[in-house]
Formats: C-alpha cells, sequence, structure tokens
C-alpha cells in the first residue's frame, strides 16, 4: 500500500502501517480524518515532515509512545 502523504507530494512510497506516528486502529489516521484535504500539496508537505520528526524522535529517544 502507498503512503497517502507520500503521494500527494508527489512521491511513491510503501506506508509503513503500524511504525508510522499516524497509523492508529489499523490503518491511517490521517486518511481517515483528512481524506480529500491531503490532495492540497502544502498541507501533505507540512505532514511528511511531521511524521519524518516523530519517527526520528522514535529512534534517537528509544521509543516515543
Amino acid at each position: 500500500m502507498e503512503c497517502t502523504i507520500e503521494k500527494a507530494i508527489g512521491n511513491s512510497e510503501q506506508c509503513p502501517g503500524e511504525a508510522c506516528p499516524f497509523w492508529e486502529r489499523g490503518s491511517c489516521l490521517l486518511t481517515r480524518r483528512l481524506g480529500g484535504e491531503l490532495k492540497k500539496r502544502d498541507i501533505a508537505a507540512w505532514l511528511v515532515g511531521v511524521r519524518r520528526a516523530l519517527e526520528e524522535m522514535r529512534t534517537s529517544e528509544g521509543g516515543l509512545q
């Protein structure tokens, strides 16, 4: 499955699934909550940055729960 926010900014990246900080209850929280709004590149680009920062914090701090 392709990552919704990466796709919105023109990237082709696999969805990280449960490893993604936006993953909740078996699916993408952003897709469920924002739906069509993710097609706006500025929102998607910002969210990609937020996701990467959260993933980095998880890695560097030994796990952000």
